[in-house]
């Protein structure tokens, strides 16, 4: 082996080694692929070069990286697509075609898939237009390097569908909060009684008003079951039409008898509404104890006024 080659071997290595540590320093899919198509050119001495990655949406190949030394021919992006979709069709490297679509301007050819796990996410392809100036030696320096650069390619686009998810996530949880902050704002605006309660008769949450009629705080109130508040003691029977509602999924009332003395049932009418899953199922029901004391006392009126006449 010549002086000279061992140099341009000794830089091959070099290109080889530096490609991994900056494959590993960096997460950004266009800074990867620019990384790829820089190395791949000083590893093989292409004069053209250019990238297809398939799109996660389409699945179609999309040209992300094209470098030529001097201006590329016309002919050159047409042969590079024919060859990669050959390359992709037939799952191995193509090394030089026989034929090659371009073979007045382009005489040498290297086309490696770019592979994860028996996937391909790419194609690189290489071109010199001069006949056999991709050695043996360079040939397999180059699937050392495709090797490579499939995983960084590969940890690129995962870790930007992670960064978008996350992104997409905080955007859901800020809307979510948002939407909690204002239902929790309509919910202490009402007046009556209102729970959230789970399959287990834990309190999700309750509203300020029956907060302030139980004296107990928010904090207090989720520390205890719905049923040591006093209704599994005091109405046994409403515990059953909770259950029933769970079972049923369909919305109830019960009203107290009008004998209750109880702060927690006299003159209440409590309605019962079921949160539906997507998977047509009940974890929480909503519990309105609504005051109807004018109602009674309206209902008094006119049974007295009825007896008056």
């Amino acid at each position: 082996m010549s002086a000279s080659h061992t140099v341009h071997y000794m830089d091959e290595l070099e290109t080889l080694r530096v490609s991994t540590e900056l494959f590993l320093k960096n997460l950004s899919q266009e800074e990867v692929l620019s990384i790829t198509g820089e190395r791949a050119v000083q590893i093989s001495q292409a004069q053209y070069c250019e990238i297809f990655i398939r799109d996660p949406n389409d699945r179609e190949f999309v040209s992300t990286v094209r470098l030529a030394d001097g201006k590329a021919p016309d002919s050159a992006p047409l042969a590079s697509r024919q060859l990669a979709m050959e390359a992709v069709q037939k799952q191995h490297p193509l090394i030089c075609p026989s034929h090659p679509p371009a073979a007045d301007t382009w005489q040498s050819w290297l086309v490696f898939p770019f592979k994860v796990m028996g996937n391909i996410v790419g194609v690189l392809c290489l071109a010199h237009p001069q006949e056999n100036v991709f050695s043996p030696y360079t040939v397999k320096l180059l699937s050392i390097f495709v090797d490579q650069a499939s995983i960084a390619i590969s940890n690129a686009q995962l870790f930007e569908d992670v960064s978008r998810t996350y992104a997409k996530l905080a955007r859901s949880r800020e809307e979510i909060l948002q939407t909690s902050n204002t239902l929790q704002t309509l919910f202490d605006g009402v007046s009556d009684g209102l729970y959230i309660i789970d399959r287990d008769f834990r309190i999700i949450t309750v509203n300020r008003a029956e907060q302030e009629r139980l004296r107990l705080s928010q904090t207090e109130v989720q520390a205890q079951s719905f049923l040591e508040l006093g209704w599994a003691a005091e109405a046994p029977e409403f515990v059953e039409v909770i259950r029933r509602t769970f079972q049923s999924g369909q919305t109830a009332c019960w009203i107290p008898p009008a004998s209750a003395d109880s702060p927690l049932l006299k003159n209440r009418q409590i309605h019962l509404y079921p949160i539906v899953t997507p998977q047509n199922t009940v974890e929480q029901i909503i519990l309105f104890a609504q005051d109807i004391t004018e109602q009674r006392r309206l209902q008094a009126s006119l049974f007295e006024s009825a007896n008056l006449a």
